[in-house]
């Protein structure tokens, strides 16, 4: 028999309500507030919510925080600070009730992250990529000007690749670096129907080409930048103003003189920062160098002392035919097998003379000077081309509440995409018009040679019948004035009419196919 222990006590149990209440799921209490929560502003500007505190939105749902700077936030909260999609407000002026919208868009953590639009108060306007708050990736930005610039951005500077729309109707493209150009770029100055290939230094040219805008040879027109150069062409021919055309230079070897100039902008570009007299480059300038995908001054300097050893002098009667090419860039040190190096001579063997068959040394000269890596010039093209379409395609939703200014850069960069959009419609227009009309001309053709067919065979009651009516007797007045029918003749009526009215509907048919052609 068992007996309960004496040295262990019985275990009390805890009564009834508690044993509910810990056997039921956790209800937390969370604290709600209806006015919003102030914050203190960070030292920075550029920091205004990084130490918010929760409002009455949680967990990503909609919330408002306001500033002690004065600044309100209006839209997703995450963990006490904006993280989605919302808005800034700014007051208009000190103590004012009026709010004015400085940001909207994405943001990650109290910080503008993602893409957004940023209102700054003198009325410029950016939209586009951001990161930390800092402008960063592409993005296009609206000057008070009336200028444009589309292109990419690092550190809340224009670096990389870009396109400046300016207000007087001139358009650059070219590379930037913190907010100035730098390296090789073009200027279209579409009112004078002229280009500037140069090659520019801190924001400067110091030396370059000028050519007609419609010249194929140097930084040739493509895309909306061609469509608007026409559209600014027929203006100015309906306006009747006369376009100077460039007087020939009287120089013999005019990219001889152009070579030297550039060698020396880019030694000076590329040489490393010291006292020395060829000092003045940077880690920055010289990276802009590499990445231009432009020939470097060495490489210029090779090839034209190549090119000078082997076609005995540089003087404008020397050339080289085109089986040299590979012994000269083996000589002035390239990879042959290099895409840039196949590149470089596929661009040297368009410049053989017609009358000779060889590249003339000045011929030589310019094309070293102005090459660019076709995988550089493609990406480069490419991000400038997103940047246009992503700022058209944004440009839809404010366009129309804000107006577009004309004469501006703004108006130059839809003029131009509207163009080159009516140019494609067009185009689509003229090839879906040329299917139609083959379509109907193979229809006629079929038709024409079923015809023949039927020409060539003969019906046999078709033939008895012409039999017969050749063996009856001439009819007279009166036979042609009374007509007999059969007794049949009503069903034949019939039926004749019906096919009439077949017949008129086939032809409407074909009439609204051939209206749809």
């Amino acid at each position: 028999m068992d007996h309960p222990s004496t040295k262990y006590k019985e275990i009390e149990l805890p009564n009834p309500v508690t044993m509910a209440r810990a056997s039921s799921p956790p209800r937390p209490t969370l604290p709600r507030r209806s006015e919003p929560r102030s914050w203190k502003a960070t030292a920075r500007e550029r920091y205004p919510l990084t130490s918010s505190l929760t409002g009455p939105g949680r967990a990503g749902k909609q919330g408002t925080l306001l500033g002690a700077s004065g600044g309100r936030y209006e839209g997703e909260v995450l963990a006490g600070r904006p993280h989605g999609r919302g808005q800034y407000f700014v007051q208009k002026e000190a103590g004012s009730q009026e709010w004015v919208l400085q940001y909207e868009g994405e943001w990650i953590q109290g910080r503008r992250e993602g893409f957004g639009t940023r209102h700054y108060a003198s009325g410029e306007v950016y939209s586009g990529d951001w990161s930390a708050n800092l402008r960063h990736g592409t993005g296009r930005y609206e000057y008070s000007n009336g200028d444009l610039y589309v292109g990419q951005w690092a550190d809340d500077k224009r670096n990389g690749s870009g396109t400046m729309y300016m207000a007087s109707g001139d358009i650059f493209i070219g590379n930037y670096l913190n907010d100035r150009r730098e390296g090789m770029g073009t200027l279209y100055m579409m009112g004078r129907q002229k280009k500037y290939v140069a090659e520019y230094v801190r924001d400067s040219p110091r030396c370059g080409t000028v050519l007609e805008i419609d010249d194929n040879d140097l930084a040739p027109l493509r895309g909306h930048l061609a469509s608007l150069a026409a559209a600014r062409k027929l203006d100015a021919a309906a306006a009747g103003e006369a376009i100077a055309r460039l007087p020939p230079l009287g120089l013999l070897q005019p990219n001889k003189v152009l070579a030297e100039q550039v060698v020396s902008v880019r030694k000076q570009r590329g040489a490393p920062s010291g006292p020395g007299p060829a000092a003045g480059g940077s880690a920055a300038l010289r990276a802009v160098q590499a990445a231009s995908g432009n020939l470097s001054e060495r490489d210029i300097e090779m090839l034209r002392h190549s090119f000078t050893l082997m076609a005995a002098g540089d003087g404008p009667d020397v050339g080289l035919l085109p089986h040299q090419l590979r012994e000269l860039v083996v000589m002035a040190g390239l990879d042959p097998a290099a895409p840039a190096t196949r590149s470089l001579v596929e661009e040297l063997m368009r410049r053989r003379a017609a009358s000779t068959g060889r590249i003339s040394f000045d011929a030589f000269m310019l094309v070293a000077t102005h090459f660019q890596d076709t995988a550089v010039a493609a990406a480069s093209n490419a991000a400038v081309d997103a940047a246009a379409a992503q700022a058209t395609a944004t440009l839809a939703a404010t366009v129309g509440s804000r107006g577009v200014v004309a004469g501006t850069g703004l108006a130059h960069l839809l003029a131009g995409a509207t163009a080159a959009a009516a140019e494609a419609a067009a185009a689509e227009e003229a090839a879906a018009a040329e299917a139609s009309v083959g379509v109907i001309y193979e229809d006629e053709a079929e038709g024409e040679e079923a015809e023949e067919a039927e020409e060539g065979q003969v019906d046999p009651e078709v033939s008895a019948a012409a039999a017969a009516v050749a063996q009856q007797p001439a009819a007279t007045g009166a036979d042609e004035e009374e007509q007999f029918l059969p007794a049949e003749g009503e069903e034949y009526g019939g039926e004749g009419e019906a096919g009439a009215e077949e017949g008129g509907e086939g032809e409407g048919g074909e009439g609204d196919g051939q209206d749809e052609a």
